[in-house]
């Protein structure tokens, strides 16, 4: 069974040889961990990520570079990044990771339940131009600034 992935966003800073540099995590699991970055190593190499818990604790994992963005040229990557595969994972890494997952999974994003009650963004930028209790409820609308002098 294939394990379940944990989507994130964490800083890191990584160091790969001569190439070190700075992303964001944005999913890991047990054994690998996807780091979203302009900076990408080779595939084969060496890396260390290195990133603070949100807990407070620092972690460090070292592992192989298994995959790039650049390298896979396919178009469903939506962030650049590399794939690591771990070769040394810390207690601290096991202890973040298992703090993750016993953590309950958020419930669904309000945007639906939104987007059906108002109709969508355009629906709600257009009644908010027709309704006079709108445009009073957030300040009357545009503001001129006034200049030295007038009244």
């Amino acid at each position: 069974m294939a394990e379940r992935r944990i989507q994130t966003v964490l800083q890191t800073r990584f160091e790969a040889g001569e190439l070190s540099g700075t992303g964001k995590i944005r999913n890991l699991g047990d054994h690998g961990l996807f780091v979203g970055s302009n900076l990408i190593p080779e595939e084969g190499e060496a890396v260390l990520v290195t990133f603070t818990a949100p807990e407070g604790f620092r972690v460090e994992v070292s592992g192989l570079v298994w995959w790039t963005t650049c390298e896979s040229g396919d178009a469903r990557h939506r962030t650049q990044g590399f794939g690591l595969r771990l070769l040394d994972v810390s207690d601290a890494y096991q202890r973040f990771v298992e703090g993750l997952r016993a953590k309950p999974r958020r419930a669904p994003a309000e945007v639906p339940r939104m987007r059906a009650r108002f109709g969508g963004l355009r629906d709600a930028l257009e009644r908010f131009a027709v309704d006079p209790r709108l445009r009073a409820r957030a300040g009357g609308g545009r503001r001129r600034l006034q200049r030295p002098g007038d009244a």
